[in-house]
């Protein structure tokens, strides 16, 4: 039959080949324990401390852009976003009062009447040279004397007298 286990023999000296017995196994696992929670603990704040900064690094050596263009459907993208959602994220009063503030609104509106009143006032002098004109023409042919005179001329008596 050979040597005794380990476990059948109630413990002592492993001998190469031989199983454990399940005490053993217990205990190790209580003394390793520990020491795993130790070195994870350590492993995890390590890795908080380098992952962050090789991320940076490889970040600043890739061109994003160029990948989400490779491999992305941008057009599938846009068609999945909810613009609805994104609009009201937007404070749209901020930036209309920015583009309000931004803008000389009172001298454009001064500028625009300006030019609205220039025209006006211009229209109503050529419809007041007309309105003289026709004025002038009505009184000549009332007063025959004055037929063949130039407008703005003197009035005086007709060769005929």
């Amino acid at each position: 039959m050979g040597a005794p286990r380990c476990d059948e023999a109630g413990g002592g000296m492993a001998v190469p080949g031989q199983r454990f017995g399940a005490e053993v196994v217990v205990a190790f696992g209580a003394l390793v324990r520990p020491m795993w929670r130790a070195g994870s603990s350590l492993a995890g704040r390590a890795a908080d401390a380098v992952v962050p900064k090789v991320v940076d690094v490889v970040m600043s050596r890739i061109d994003l852009t160029e990948i989400a263009q490779k491999n992305l459907d941008l057009d599938q993208l846009a068609a999945s976003l909810d613009y609805d959602a994104i609009v009201d994220r937007l404070d749209l009063i901020r930036r209309a009062n920015f583009v309000i503030d931004g803008v000389d609104l009172p001298q454009i509106i001064r500028d625009s009447s300006m030019g609205i009143t220039s025209e006006a006032v211009r229209g109503v002098r050529l419809q007041t040279i007309e309105a003289d004109q026709a004025v002038a023409r009505f009184v000549d042919h009332l007063r025959p004397w004055r037929r063949n005179t130039e407008i703005g001329a003197a009035p005086g008596p007709s060769d005929d007298d």
